[in-house]
């Protein structure tokens, strides 16, 4: 990913996604707790690279 300041803000589009993988004894909710938490975990890291 590179800042190009040329670019129109439309064109600045970005998309962070998490994963997670059902782990033995888990609920639903602890599934995407944690797929949450691996997206705003990349969103933070995206963040810094545009930046």
């Amino acid at each position: 990913m590179t800042n190009d300041d040329k670019l129109e803000p439309w064109e600045k589009v970005s998309a962070a996604v998490g994963a997670s993988f059902y782990e033995e004894g888990d609920d639903i909710e602890a599934v995407f707790n944690r797929a949450d938490q691996a997206m705003y975990q990349r969103k933070k890291e995206m963040k810094g690279i545009r930046e």
